[in-house]
């Protein structure tokens, strides 16, 4: 027999002993019930009572099967798998997502080669649309890794590693393919139609809310008491991004952050701009 077996047998054995002793102690009682009797017998018989129906009741309650416990929670992507992919409209598509059906594919089509993974004897390997569609969810609101991966039914840790990954692989192989100087003559004379001659791009900053570290709190705080890195952007006449920088504390001013952007030595060394040109406006 195997050992659950045996403990099974033995423990079945200890409930029908506590059930003879109660028996038993039923017997006793009864002859104290019509005549004299000791109190303190019947004080060690009470006492033996309560204990004989606590241990009872607790080996009647062990032998009950037990809830299960989870390894993994079940979990349903119905609202990816159902709703999004195939009821959804594009006008809602592109209301949730913040980009086009069309641009969402065209991310899938360039990443999969650095996305794909192999499925394991464990777990199926989350397939590439759906990490690009939680990365996507998540900067277009701003939600949590938790939301996130209720809505694809996956577990928090899993949103986290697949969104994590899709923005190191569209740093590493897209950035630079979308956003770039590109060439200065088009933007000044766009810029120029717009009235703004000699014009080469339009600049601005957003700070970042982050979680400073611990030790560098204070060089992050800017003039709002909140802790946050400033993100500078350069875009052209059309609204197309030209220059991204950022990695600088909150608490810098937009200035410094300018002179140590890259788009600012490519201007200063004519690389950007070359030979510098200039126009006269009014005299001057």
């Amino acid at each position: 027999m195997d050992p659950l077996g045996e403990f099974h047998n033995f423990f079945s054995l200890i409930c029908l002993l506590l059930h003879h002793l109660m028996e038993q102690r039923e017997i006793i009682m009864s002859t104290f019930e019509n005549g004299e009797h000791d109190e303190d017998m019947l004080a060690h018989l009470e006492d033996l009572n309560g204990m004989l129906r606590f241990y009872y009741h607790n080996s009647q309650l062990s032998i009950q099967p037990m809830a299960r416990r989870w390894w993994i929670y079940p979990k349903s992507d119905v609202h990816w798998n159902v709703f999004a992919r195939t009821v959804w409209s594009d006008e809602m598509w592109k209301r949730t997502f913040r980009m086009p059906r069309a641009i969402f594919n065209m991310l899938v089509k360039e990443l999969r080669p650095h996305l794909t993974r192999r499925d394991t004897r464990l777990r199926k390997a989350v397939p590439v649309e759906k990490q690009i569609a939680m990365a996507v969810m998540y900067l277009a609101h701003k939600g949590s890794y938790a939301t996130v991966a209720t809505f694809f039914g996956v577990g928090k840790s899993t949103a986290y590693r697949a969104i994590i990954h899709v923005f190191l692989c569209m740093g590493t192989h897209l950035l630079r393919r979308a956003v770039y100087l590109g060439d200065h003559r088009k933007v000044m004379a766009g810029f120029e139609r717009l009235g703004f001659p000699q014009v080469v791009g339009a600049i601005d900053g957003c700070h970042i809310p982050i979680i400073a570290p611990a030790h560098e709190g204070a060089q992050y705080i800017k003039r709002k008491q909140t802790q946050s890195m400033i993100l500078q952007a350069t875009c052209d006449h059309n609204g197309i991004f030209l220059d991204l920088f950022t990695g600088f504390a909150g608490s810098n001013h937009d200035t410094f952050l300018l002179k140590e952007s890259p788009i600012y030595h490519a201007l200063k060394a004519g690389i950007y701009v070359p030979g510098r040109p200039t126009v006269t406006i009014a005299g001057k």
